[in-house]
């Protein structure tokens, strides 16, 4: 950091008002936020954050703006004051921003561990949730970072291409800190945080901050980018399956499959043909047999064999790889689904 914590400047005036807070009867709660929580740094560009929870809507009408400026040694200090009805905020549910803000804050005050109880709620991790969310992020930063930028590129739009690799650079930030089991925090704060997570090196550190740099529009610095986050999501995929030994091996058809709600049959003929035809296949037959399964709507071995025998078949199949499928296929027991 280049500025100086002078959070000490403003212990007294955080006191001061907080005080006056649990006198009023409808308050059960108080929780010092940002600088003044558990981050413990202040400085010439910060303000206050504080969060009051109350029982019900106070009957006098004492509560401040949100946002409110006080004059103290020569200085405006901004407070910011978020006010929730306590009974509300169970039902409500809280974004990550909101999440990250709590779970780095300070209760104060609380009446009879309501606080606690809240935060134990609302803040609880949920491993199933994150293992779709790092699987959806492997499958989001391949196709904004490795497809869709190069794409963007050649189709005369650069500025896309670079504004793309930095969707995919956020997308390994919040894998980073879902490893952690901590919500990402505001941009403005990540560089901090990261110096304190695990399951990160300086040759990643130095790899992101590599890849935030921008050339030019020219092709050769939208590789330069993708070099270097590509070597830092190697670095965190060998991480995520340490953590997630069962993490799929092919991301994007797991995420098609079971997360996207896009398709209705978790499992597909094509699917369970490839899968057992796979072994005695090329990569590219794999990909040509399973299209021409799926855009002839095969559901069943003989359906298969029926449509390999036209001479008419749609789209097209090379002869030498029709006589191989179908040798493959009058072989193995293939089931309807």
């Amino acid at each position: 950091m280049n500025t100086k914590n002078i959070k000490w400047k403003y212990d007294h005036i955080v006191t001061s008002f907080t005080n006056k807070l649990k006198q009023k009867d409808e308050v059960v709660g108080i929780v010092l936020l940002g600088g003044v929580g558990k981050r413990d740094f202040l400085d010439e560009y910060s303000d206050i954050d504080i969060s009051v929870f109350l029982e019900k809507v106070p009957a006098e009408s004492y509560l401040p703006p949100f946002s409110f400026h006080i004059h103290l040694d020569g200085v405006d200090v901004e407070f910011n004051l978020s006010q929730q009805i306590m009974t509300e905020e169970f039902k409500t549910t809280w974004n990550d921003e909101k999440k990250y803000a709590y779970a780095n804050g300070i209760i104060v005050y609380e009446h009879e561990g309501l606080i606690t109880e809240l935060l134990k709620h609302k803040l609880q991790r949920d491993k199933k949730k994150d293992f779709n969310r790092l699987v959806e992020i492997v499958n989001q930063y391949y196709w904004r970072v490795n497809f869709h930028s190069v794409n963007s590129f050649h189709r005369g739009y650069p500025e896309s291409a670079h504004l793309l690799i930095n969707d995919g650079l956020n997308l390994l930030l919040e894998a980073l800190f879902i490893l952690n089991e901590q919500e990402m925090p505001h941009h403005k704060w990540i560089f901090r945080q990261l110096e304190q997570l695990n399951y990160l090196s300086q040759q990643d550190i130095d790899c992101l901050r590599d890849a935030l740099l921008v050339g030019s529009y020219e092709l050769n610095s939208i590789n330069e980018r993708i070099t270097m986050l590509d070597m830092l999501k190697s670095s965190i995929i060998t991480q995520i399956k340490k953590h997630y030994p069962e993490f799929p091996e092919d991301p994007y058809h797991y995420w098609a499959s079971y997360l996207s709600k896009r398709q209705i049959f978790e499992k597909t003929f094509a699917d369970h043909v490839v899968r057992k035809l796979q072994p005695h296949l090329t990569c590219k037959e794999i990909v040509v047999i399973r299209g021409f399964i799926s855009f002839n709507l095969i559901s069943t071995k003989a359906g298969l064999l029926k449509c390999l025998n036209n001479e008419n078949r749609s789209p097209y199949l090379d002869e030498p790889l029709v006589s191989k499928v179908k040798t493959l296929v009058i072989d193995e027991e293939l089931t309807t689904f």
